[in-house]
């Protein structure tokens, strides 16, 4: 790629053959007037997402550049890995089981981010879908279907959701995000959403552009009841280390979003 890239796009992967090469050609369909690079990173998979990885980066090599790491790093080492390896001013994640709808996704986030100079943070609408591709909920945050985040304190009492297959974040932000981020947690999204809202503001654009695959076991989604009660104790002890660490949030509004989560479980 001649030109330095505006956009570098990040995609971690593990044990997610049966859906990447969507992801991946979601990536390559995007159409922008500036430069993209596209960052494949494989977390030691078992399956086949390796050798899927390593056919797209020898297709396009001025475009795909692929990393794989020879052990298991788990989500946080890797995301952070992956990210002093970009070269453009923003960074787009989306995780290997997603993908993205709007092929002018990229186009649009970095015209907003433009023209709202007070964020350095983007988000957009997404629809849901089950693991065989029927949907289940279109436009989650326009039709309520997903409480959207738009605060630091509703973040912390929600353990909430901004949709991180969506983000487009100023990469200087990123990174220095990522030098503070927990690398054993169980959710590195969760952290990292806490310290994005503490730095800067999150625009959403409307647009539904990206699909969230639901219905499958995965880091986030376990059906072990083990696995799923130490997810949870582990963002309990996350949100317990973010109420110290930002002693002046508005504790007013998070015991009211508190009770209100509280009620609607």
């Amino acid at each position: 790629m001649s030109m330095k890239p505006l956009v570098s796009v990040i995609c971690t992967v593990y044990n997610k053959a049966p859906w990447l090469n969507q992801t991946i050609d979601s990536f390559l369909n995007q159409k922008t007037t500036f430069p993209v690079e596209i960052l494949l990173i494989d977390d030691a998979s078992t399956d086949d997402s390796p050798s899927i990885i390593k056919y797209y980066a020898d297709c396009y090599p001025e475009k795909i550049r692929a990393i794989y790491n020879s052990s298991n790093l788990g989500i946080a080492r890797t995301w952070v890995k992956v990210c002093k390896l970009t070269k453009g001013q923003y960074i787009a994640r989306c995780d290997g089981d997603d993908f993205w709808l709007d092929n002018l996704k990229l186009e649009k986030q970095v015209k907003l981010l433009a023209e709202t100079p007070q964020s350095k943070w983007c988000n957009t609408d997404f629809d849901i879908i089950k693991p065989d591709g029927e949907v289940v909920i279109e436009s989650a945050f326009q039709n309520e279907q997903v409480v959207r985040m738009d605060s630091y304190e509703k973040m912390l009492a929600y353990k909430g959701f901004t949709m991180s297959s969506t983000w487009l974040v100023e990469t200087k932000l990123m990174l220095s995000i990522n030098e503070t981020l927990d690398l054993e947690t169980s959710d590195d999204t969760f952290n990292l959403q806490l310290e994005l809202f503490q730095k800067t503001q999150l625009i959403t654009l409307n647009d539904s552009t990206t699909v969230y695959r639901l219905g499958y076991e995965s880091d986030s989604h376990p059906v072990d009841l083990e696995k799923f009660i130490h997810r949870h104790q582990n963002l309990l002890e996350t949100q317990l280390k973010f109420l110290a660490k930002y002693p002046d949030a508005n504790l007013h509004k998070l015991s009211e979003y508190l009770f209100q989560e509280v009620y609607s479980r």
